[in-house]
């Protein structure tokens, strides 16, 4: 059994064994274990054992002239007995062990991973290659791919260029070419395969030259691992041909053509490389990424380009041939710009912009021709999602919906965009799913931070005016209980139009909910899960599946009031017992429901579906939502009856409605009880405060006496209804407490005459206000404004009275005292007219004189 420290080891000596097949390709050998072994007469050796079955993979002796190389940290490559070796190590620490080792074998510092680079002294021309001829031909691949080998790139490389060496190898090649020897052309192959790997940049700006590139190319035809033949130069000759859609300069039209032909020879020609010669080729990349970087610059210092580019795009009378050609040059102009540094990308765009690209897109995009559409759509997308600049449309679009009021024919891009999306004849093809992606970026909120207006202002045009078209398509295709049809078109189309309704639904909380509440648009949507095409059930089921996530009370009560679970538990029957994606994606629906415990959806499940759902038994997902439901309704009954009130006498007493109004009434503030109560205790025929004179209003003067005297009777006679009603609710309160309390005959006795005695001086005191308002009003018309002193004091003093009287009875009734209070209700009327009263008497003479009426005529 091995130890802890036995498995790091062995973790840090894992490596995998490769060779170099005849094909230049590196085969794995296996996996396993690698040691350095002492051997007799002190020979070492790397000897690796598989992790398998133990048997030894590699044995091989370190020598003092084998050349070691380690590169990228984890690996170290070889070459013994014409065999080309390494080792790809699993950890750095394990592969810096075994390259120590090989390092003290050899003596020299592991730090100097070119055994050669001792040697800078020497001068660079000392590295002889053989003549470029045809009898030395293999001669030249043995020393190229040995100096390779050797990590003597740079000085191979200078010798390479220094010799003038490409120029007299492609000699070799046109003679060994018309003399159709295929073995010196195969030899051919692999010595330039191996200049091409040597990763230098001057030697790839000689092989792109005009007057190499064709031969170079020529020579990458005789691959030996290609058994089909190559016609890589009739392509580049006669087939791809340069179209100089603008009138461009010479130099442009030859560095557009040289940059053309490097990216073939890239993508095409060379032969992809092996996992240890992948960064062989990375200063090709880098070559061909700065040609594209000038080739931007030289373009963009001529504005005249672009600007008549754009211009001839606008223009509804460009042929649609024309169209194309112009779409194509902008579209390869996107996909280089991509490369700009920001600054310069931005540059860019904004020449584009300013020029009116987006006026030109939605010519393109109205296009009869499907061609020219995609082309359109292709450079929207360019513009939206690749370059980042959605707030540029988006304004663009605003801008053009007022400029549409005055063409009614005129439609804007986001309306256009739409069509293109909807409309698209044909299925297969990516365009459709290209705008939608457009289109989402256009309606992402986390990117309209351009002002504080853009997102109400976009989102609130959308929806007013766009999203339309979408629920227009779902009613053109289903109704509230079936589909209308089913064919492939319109499922892809459906799919765009689900993916987009679930964009809203997830960021668009405010206007996509409103949008849902007021249609019928999730009720058809619904009836997609009916389709015969599972791609489209699985959308319209993800829509329902995130709208029940957002955990929206409102979006819940939208379910159950629509009914859309119907639907959903039809496709799960109509499924049987296949176990497929549909059946999957409906049990996690109703899992989610049930373990996030959404107890609306959880019951309306149960009430509607509980019967058919439990006919289920593959999975105990509907039983769990019945016991769960079962247990809701139980705990909810168990609460019910613990905080049940329990009835008592006097819980009744205190509960009847009576009682309630007269303690809301008194513990209601006086000047807010016809605010807050809506109406008085006893239900009076006609309130006080529309009888009785607002003591603060200023009579119109000229109003005739006769209207004075029928307002002074109209208040004798209101105030005694209100005696009346006083005295009914007196008696009915004390009646009231003698049925309540327990000791009724000490009640009886005791309560009711004193009850009765105060219904009495109320009364009294009733009469005695109206007395006084008549007297004030007549003493007013006779300008004696003193006279209302003797009616005051006398008001005062039965004011006091009728406390004290109240007083007595409280202390004598202590125990009862609700019965008391309730009683007491029509005083506190009272005491406000008196109140009220007392108010127009003190008011000042000059105040009392200017609200005499004129009755002198």
């Amino acid at each position: 059994m091995q130890t802890a420290g036995e498995n790091a080891v062995g973790t840090r000596r894992r490596v995998k064994v490769y060779q170099l097949n005849d094909d230049r390709q590196w085969d794995d050998r296996g996996t396993g274990h690698v040691t350095s072994q002492n051997g007799p007469d002190d020979v070492v050796s790397l000897l690796v054992r598989s992790e398998v079955d133990n048997n030894i993979l590699l044995d091989s002796e370190i020598r003092q002239d084998t050349s070691y190389s380690k590169q990228q940290e984890t690996l170290i490559v070889w070459s013994e007995d014409q065999n080309d070796l390494a080792l790809s190590f699993q950890e750095r620490q394990g592969c810096e062990e075994i390259w120590e080792r090989i390092c003290q074998v050899q003596g020299r510092d592991p730090d100097q991973t070119d055994p050669l680079q001792s040697s800078d002294e020497e001068p660079e021309d000392d590295l002889e290659l053989p003549l470029p001829e045809v009898r030395n031909i293999e001669q030249i691949r043995d020393s190229i791919q040995n100096h390779c080998r050797m990590q003597r790139r740079e000085k191979l490389s200078s010798a390479i260029k220094a010799q003038n060496y490409i120029p007299k190898l492609l000699e070799v090649f046109h003679s060994v070419e018309d003399l159709d020897d295929a073995n010196s052309l195969r030899v051919l192959y692999e010595i330039f395969k191996s200049i091409w790997l040597l990763n230098q940049a001057d030697l790839y700006e000689i092989m792109f030259k005009q007057e190499y590139i064709f031969d170079v190319v020529g020579i990458m035809e005789y691959n030996p691992t290609r058994k089909d033949e190559l016609k890589h130069r009739e392509y580049l000759k006669k087939v791809c041909k340069f179209q100089n859609v603008l009138n461009v300069d010479e130099l442009i039209s030859e560095r557009i053509t040289e940059l053309y032909r490097m990216q073939y020879v890239q993508e095409s020609v060379l032969p992809a490389p092996s996992m240890f010669e992948a960064d062989n080729l990375a200063s090709l990349a880098s070559y061909i990424f700065f040609q594209k970087v000038d080739l931007l610059k030289m373009i963009l210092k001529d504005p005249n380009l672009i600007e008549s580019c754009v211009k001839d795009l606008k223009d509804e009378q460009t042929s649609p041939k024309r169209q194309v050609e112009l779409c194509r040059f902008l579209k390869e102009f996107f996909i280089y710009a991509q490369h700009l540094q920001q600054p310069d990308k931005e540059e860019f765009l904004k020449m584009l912009l300013n020029n009116g690209i987006l006026h030109a897109i939605e010519i393109l995009l109205d296009s009869k021709y499907a061609k020219v559409r995609t082309l359109g759509a292709d450079l929207i997308c360019q513009i939206v999602e690749i370059h980042q600049h959605p707030s540029s449309v988006r304004e663009h679009i605003l801008k053009g919906r007022y400029y549409n009021q005055d063409n009614s024919n005129r439609r804007d891009l986001m309306t256009l965009l739409l069509k293109v999306a909807l409309d698209d004849p044909d299925s297969e093809s990516a365009m459709a799913f290209n705008v939608m992606y457009s289109i989402k970026a256009i309606l992402d909120p986390e990117n309209m931070i351009r002002n504080a207006t853009e997102k109400p202002d976009f989102l609130g045009f959308f929806y007013k005016e766009c999203i339309g078209r979408l629920t227009h398509y779902i009613s053109s295709v289903a109704t509230h209980t079936k589909m209308i049809k089913d064919d492939y078109q319109m499922a892809s189309t459906c799919v765009i139009i689900m993916e987009l309704l679930m964009m809203m639904v997830e960021n668009h909380t405010y206007h996509i909910k409103n949008h849902l509440m007021h249609r019928d648009t999730l009720k058809r949507a619904m009836m997609l899960i009916q389709s015969r095409h599972t791609f489209l059930s699985l959308s319209a089921l993800r829509l329902l599946r995130r709208i029940v996530g957002k955990g929206d009370d409102t979006y819940n009560k939208l379910i159950i009031r629509h009914d859309l679970f119907t639907p959903v538990v039809d496709a799960l029957f109509k499924n049987g017992s296949r176990y497929n994606l549909l059946n999957s994606s409906i049990l996690e629906l109703f899992k989610y429901i049930h373990d996030e415990n959404i107890k609306t959806l959880l019951e309306h499940t149960q009430e509607q579906f509980g019967k058919r759902l439990k006919d289920i038994k593959y999975t105990d997902i509907f039983e769990k939502i019945h016991t769960k439901v079962q247990q809701e309704g139980e705990e909810q009954q168990s609460w019910s009856a613990r905080f049940r009130p329990h009835p008592s006498p006097s819980s009744n007493r205190l509960s009847s409605p009576s009682r309630t109004d007269e303690t809301n009434w008194f513990e209601i503030d006086d000047d807010d009880k016809t605010d807050k109560l809506g109406k008085a205790l006893v239900d009076y025929q006609d309130s006080d405060s529309d009888g009785e004179t607002d003591p603060d209003k200023t009579p119109v003067p000229g109003e005739s006496a006769s209207t004075s005297k029928e307002e002074t009777q109209s208040e004798i006679s209101q105030a005694e209804q209100e005696s009346n009603a006083d005295n009914e609710m007196s008696a009915d309160v004390a009646k009231e407490g003698t049925e309540n309390n327990k000791p009724s005959e000490e009640i009886k006795d005791e309560q009711v005459p004193e009850l009765e005695n105060i219904a009495e001086e109320i009364k009294s005191k009733e009469n005695l206000n109206e007395d006084v308002k008549v007297g004030d009003k007549r003493d007013s018309s006779s300008e004696n404004p003193d006279s209302s002193q003797p009616k005051r004091a006398r008001l005062e003093e039965e004011n006091s009275s009728e406390k004290s009287v109240i007083a007595d009875v409280e202390s004598s009734t202590s125990p009862k005292s609700s019965v008391i209070e309730s009683s007491s209700s029509p005083t506190s009327t009272e005491n406000e007219k008196s109140q009220a009263v007392e108010k127009e008497a003190t008011k000042p003479e000059s105040t009392i004189e200017a609200q005499q009426p004129d009755i002198s005529c």
